[in-house]
C-alpha cells in the first residue's frame, strides 16, 4: 500500500492512526464495499454469495454474512434482493 502511494510505511501508519483505523479494518471495509457493489450488479448475478465471499477474500459465506450485517445492517441476501432500502455507502 505504501509503495503504491509513494509513501513510507510510517507515513501510512500515521495516516491510518489519524483516521482512526488499521490496515486490517481498511482492507475489510474495501472487501465489504466490493461485495456490496457486486451484489447490486447484474454482471455478478450468476455468482452465489458463497462464491462472492471467497472471491473477495472472506473465509466463508458465514464470515461474509456476519461482517456484512454488522457493517450495513442487512444480510448479503437481503442486499441482493433489494431489501432494506439503499445500503449505506
Amino acid at each position: 500500500m505504501a509503495r503504491s502511494l509513494g509513501w513510507s510505511l510510517r507515513q501510512v501508519q500515521v495516516a491510518l492512526q489519524q483516521a482512526g483505523t488499521t490496515p486490517s479494518e481498511l482492507i475489510r471495509e474495501e472487501r465489504l464495499r466490493l461485495v456490496r457493489d457486486r451484489l447490486r450488479s447484474p454482471a455478478y448475478r450468476h455468482m452465489s454469495i458463497t462464491e462472492l465471499a471467497y472471491a473477495t477474500g472472506f473465509s466463508s459465506a458465514s464470515a461474509l454474512s456476519t461482517a456484512f450485517k454488522r457493517r450495513f445492517g442487512i444480510t448479503p441476501r437481503e442486499a441482493r434482493n433489494g431489501e432494506g432500502g439503499d445500503v449505506e455507502t
